[in-house]
């Protein structure tokens, strides 16, 4: 597990759950007081990770037994009109603060394909960037500044699916090791 992850998976088991749509599409993080309003309120169900069953809120023991939710009634949106965060914070968040050109910490979002060339402000065409490089870089691709991009852009959803996954895999093993302990004892 890279230290980001591990970050997102001590987060996804203490407040933060993640909200997957009917597909079990991953959507967004959330925190665990949204994900219970959801549940409260009827609009969202629990989502077991081992049994992949569904739990409404009176079948919950414990607060913190779930860490996905799932919208029995939405539908994921297109990775193009997915938001991260709010404004440029989710970027940088995506890109863990890592300038994309010269890995130095980043604290500006730059333009790929900048706004004057017709580059939009979707997240695929955003990075993290320190704002010695993205002055550098100004309004040229990063080919014609001679500055390479370090990773390659991920699709919005792509870190979600990741967490997601993680998330999985580690509550899986939790509860064989709970089983294993009751086992034991």
């Amino acid at each position: 597990m890279t230290s980001g992850s591990k970050k997102f998976h001590k987060k996804a088991l203490g407040d933060q759950v993640i909200a997957v749509d009917m597909h079990f599409m991953p959507m967004m993080a959330v925190s665990r007081r949204h994900a219970l309003k959801a549940l409260a309120t009827e609009r969202a169900e629990a989502l077991d990770l081992e049994t992949w069953t569904r739990k409404a809120l009176y079948e919950i023991t414990d607060i913190h037994d779930f860490a996905c939710i799932l919208y029995p009634g939405v539908q994921a949106i297109k990775d193009t009109k997915l938001k991260l965060g709010k404004g440029y914070r989710g970027i940088l968040e995506r890109d863990e603060h890592i300038c994309q050109y010269c890995g130095k910490k980043a604290n500006t979002v730059d333009h790929v394909m900048p706004k004057s060339r017709g580059g939009g402000s979707a997240p695929n065409n955003l990075v993290a960037a320190c704002l010695a490089c993205n002055q550098k870089k100004a309004d040229r691709t990063p080919t014609e500044a001679g500055m390479p991009l370090i990773h390659a852009i991920h699709a919005t959803r792509w870190k979600l699916m990741e967490q997601f996954h993680e998330l999985t895999v580690s509550w899986s093993y939790r509860r064989k090791k709970m089983d294993e302990d009751v086992k034991i004892a």
